[in-house]
């Protein structure tokens, strides 16, 4: 089987939010709500910009329109997330995400919500079979969130990542495609 990509990020809504490609109008919603929040960016990998005009949205419209999967999370005509693929492998039909939501709106359950439809729409539309999601251990909100959605710990990998002049470890969750595992 073969990954579907004929819609790529396409528009999903859930309960209380879109979920859509990124464009150049989400950049005021995002600058604030990720890359000018220090909070956001304790436990996502992303510059932090002081100033709006250095802010560029270039590299992730570039990206979506090569076919990466991204999505802003809108709530209330406001972006104030997205989900990002980091990794994907065609031949073994495992994506890897990453995502991120502004301060304001942590622990209200958007991200959970979020990524219940898009893993949804990347298992049954797309025909991945696995899904990989990771964090800082000392992200507790998110690797709740990956066991909330179901997905089972893969491992910790130690000194990971090399962030704020400090190695830390990531743990790793997986999914894989429940279509497939029905025997």
């Amino acid at each position: 089987m073969k990954i579907n990509h004929s819609d790529g990020s396409k528009v999903l809504t859930t309960n209380r939010c879109i979920c859509r490609p990124i464009t150049y109008q989400d950049k005021t919603d995002l600058f604030n709500n990720i890359n000018h929040d220090k909070r956001v960016l304790t436990y996502f990998l992303a510059p932090y910009y002081e100033n709006i005009v250095d802010y560029s949205l270039d590299s992730l419209i570039n990206r979506s329109q090569n076919g990466s999967y991204i999505w802003v999370i809108e709530v209330n005509n406001e972006a104030i997330g997205f989900v990002i693929e980091q990794i994907r492998d065609e031949q073994a039909r495992s994506i890897e995400l990453g995502y991120a939501i502004g301060y304001l709106h942590w622990n209200k359950g958007y991200i959970t919500e979020v990524m219940s439809s898009i893993c949804s729409y990347l298992f049954e539309t797309c025909h991945f079979h696995k899904i990989s999601l990771g964090a800082i251990t000392e992200n507790s909100s998110s690797i709740h969130v990956m066991e909330k959605l179901g997905f089972q710990k893969e491992g910790i990998c130690i000194d990971e990542l090399y962030y704020h002049n400090k190695f830390y470890d990531v743990v790793y969750y997986y999914k894989i495609n429940p279509i497939e595992t029905i025997k």
